[in-house]
């Protein structure tokens, strides 16, 4: 929106109010109204549009008042919480402070930061942890464990150890477990799983190639079993890929030799040795 058309924009609504104006003067002189209020013995009479003025009016300042009120009650919590951060703020600082004197290579002044107890904290186990390890620099292995033990009483949840997970063990398996999450090192799973097929592994492995363009063991596998289909353009365009990838991989190097002079128990050997 342009200048001049924020201009007309104002312009309109202030003639669009004056004329509102000059229309409800007109219609409070020609038709004040009338509104009567009697209760017992006392009796309020005013005009309609008072009326009206004095509802907004007390509206606005019932709502007004209540707000203020609700405020000033809330007042005593608003300063403790502020209080309580404030507190929380300086154990944090403390704790950041003995993590940085305990990267310093000062685990004693590190541990005489972070043995203070403070339940002010974002986070109470994580100074009992840097202070196991403050322990634990300082050969103090008794203290290291009470450190801890105390640090796995203050966590709701402890994380559970992240267990391995074991490779497939058929090529079904294999690919659905590569297409729910890749891994690098169980590509080459593909050349040893029913190897009986070479030709059918290699076009389910084709599926693959678009979002992991970049694997060099994916291109290793391909050309494994291209070689083994029997397709060598195939098998030398896939291991021309895997070497532009992994120039200085061993196993794209012995895949490169195998090609050339053939299946060998040497190789097969140094074959068995780099995937272990």
């Amino acid at each position: 929106m342009t200048r001049w058309m924020r201009v007309g924009v104002r312009v309109l609504l202030f003639a669009m109010l004056v004329a509102g104006g000059i229309w409800l003067g007109q219609q409070v002189m020609a038709d004040p109204g009338y509104v009567l209020f009697s209760v017992g013995g006392y009796a309020v009479e005013m005009s309609f549009w008072v009326f009206m003025v004095t509802f907004v009016v007390g509206t606005v300042s019932v709502w007004f008042l209540t707000g203020l009120v609700w405020r000033t009650g809330q007042l005593p919590i608003v300063m403790w919480r502020a209080l309580g951060s404030l507190r929380r703020d300086r154990a944090d600082r403390r704790v950041a402070e003995g993590a940085l004197w305990l990267q310093r290579g000062d685990p004693a002044r590190a541990l005489t930061l972070l043995t203070k107890d403070h339940v002010t904290e974002s986070a109470p186990a994580v100074h009992w942890i840097l202070a196991a390890m403050a322990a634990a620099q300082l050969e103090d292995s008794e203290g290291a464990q009470r450190y801890l033990a105390r640090a796995e009483t203050l966590m709701t949840k402890i994380p559970k150890p992240v267990l391995s997970s074991l490779p497939p063990t058929d090529f079904k398996g294999l690919v659905r477990a590569l297409t729910k999450h890749w891994q690098e090192d169980w590509v080459l799973l593909a050349t040893h799983l029913e190897i009986q097929d070479p030709l059918t592994r290699l076009r389910e492995l084709t599926r693959f190639e678009k979002r992991h363009a970049d694997s060099p063991m994916l291109a290793l596998a391909q050309a494994k079993l291209a070689r083994l289909a029997g397709l060598d353009a195939e098998a030398a365009h896939y291991r021309n890929r895997a070497q532009t990838l992994a120039p200085d991989d061993p196993k794209v190097l012995l895949e490169a030799v195998e090609a050339a002079v053939g299946p060998h128990p040497a190789l097969q050997n140094l074959a068995t040795v780099l995937n272990a």
